[in-house]
């Protein structure tokens, strides 16, 4: 995978009803950049932590890809 610019992160949500639900969100919504495809967002790094936040809370499984991934 190319190196991604600072401050970008890719968020893999599986369960397409979560992500679904997660949408919703205004937290999610500032955060999201673009979809990537079935399981991945683009999120903006100035709120990845209120969206890890937000999952943790929330009891969703995420994992969350830097650019040096």
């Amino acid at each position: 995978m190319p190196a991604l610019h600072h401050g970008i992160h890719i968020l893999e949500i599986p369960d397409s009803t979560m992500r679904e639900q997660l949408m919703q969100s205004p937290v999610i919504q500032q955060a999201v950049i673009m979809e990537m495809d079935n399981t991945h967002w683009l999120i903006d790094g100035q709120y990845i932590s209120n969206v890890e936040k937000l999952l943790a809370k929330t009891g969703i499984s995420f994992k969350v890809k830097t650019h040096d991934e």
